[in-house]
């Protein structure tokens, strides 16, 4: 009889484990998806030319599905990590009416058919810079930091990253604050001027600063994420 107490302790408690999931199935199913690169750029620029290098001061991407799927878990959905198809990292994922391009639509399909979910999150770079003088530099980069050769007193930290949250089951688009849907350029006033090695080699406390402001700028955005989330699963209720 004592060799079949370890088994009957499993049974009962998966028995039970399968229970309360029937009574308490996930509020959604999310999949959530990143596109966007894995390391920072440090762009120095002069009046008519950029260096553009990769720095490791944040993984904007990782960080940003971390963060979220830990809230909405925490909060009961069911949230699924995806790579994207190579052919959809390029693509645009909605069209001059705000709504899924074509397609979008035909991944969005995909996944549902696949996954019965509810709900798809990507991130990637969704925004381009203005036509400032210095913001052209930052054309084609996604989030990092940007040192100028007229301007040493200052670094400036940019994101050009976005989010995308679309409803699965009816294959709409939804709608995140237009504060928090667009790009992000900070300027950061230092107490003395970058010497012009500086400028090309930013030093460590500078690139721990922009790290810190990146993860701040994530937070963020990824709070919004979370709260259109579950206010729009308050809604289907």
């Amino acid at each position: 009889m004592k060799k079949f107490l370890p088994f009957l302790v499993v049974f009962f408690v998966f028995v039970n484990s399968s229970l309360l999931f029937a009574q308490n199935p996930p509020k959604a199913k999310v999949m959530i998806v990143n596109m966007a690169d894995s390391s920072a750029t440090h762009v120095y620029g002069d009046r008519f030319n950029a260096k553009i290098q990769e720095v490791n001061v944040f993984d904007y991407g990782k960080y940003s599905v971390d963060e979220i799927s830990r809230v909405l878990r925490k909060s009961g959905c069911d949230v699924i990590a995806l790579e994207a198809p190579i052919y959809y990292r390029s693509a645009d994922l909605q069209n001059f009416i705000g709504q899924p391009s074509k397609i979008a639509r035909m991944w969005l399909a995909d996944i549902q058919s696949k996954y019965d979910a509810d709900f798809l999150i990507v991130i990637k770079h969704k925004f381009i810079p203005d036509e400032n003088l210095s913001d052209r530099f930052l054309e084609k980069q996604q989030y990092g930091l940007a040192t100028y050769l007229y301007a040493p007193d200052v670094l400036s930290v940019f994101s050009f990253v976005g989010y995308y949250i679309f409803s699965l089951k009816d294959q709409k688009n939804v709608k995140i604050n237009p504060n928090h849907d667009r790009h992000v350029i900070l300027d950061i006033p230092l107490e003395s001027p970058m010497t012009g090695l500086e400028l090309k080699v930013v030093p460590q406390e500078y690139q721990d600063m922009a790290g810190e402001q990146l993860r701040y700028i994530a937070d963020t955005r990824n709070a919004e994420i979370e709260r259109v989330i579950l206010e729009t699963i308050s809604k289907l209720k």
